[in-house]
């Protein structure tokens, strides 16, 4: 094998692993995203119900 064709290869190798990794990470963020928004909501629908619990003490 020629030197130029070993190092397109592990060049090509490279980007397709980082871009492997890339998307794995950016899956895991956006996930972890919706997970927070989810519970953002969930607390912002709490608050009137604790207000009521400490206004009823």
């Amino acid at each position: 094998m020629e030197p130029v064709l070993i190092s397109s290869l592990i060049t090509s190798s490279i980007l397709v692993t980082g871009w492997f990794i890339n998307n794995y990470f950016s899956r895991r963020h956006n996930l972890f995203l919706k997970k927070l928004e989810h519970k953002h909501e969930m607390l912002k629908s709490y608050i009137p119900v604790a207000e009521n619990l400490l206004i009823a003490d």
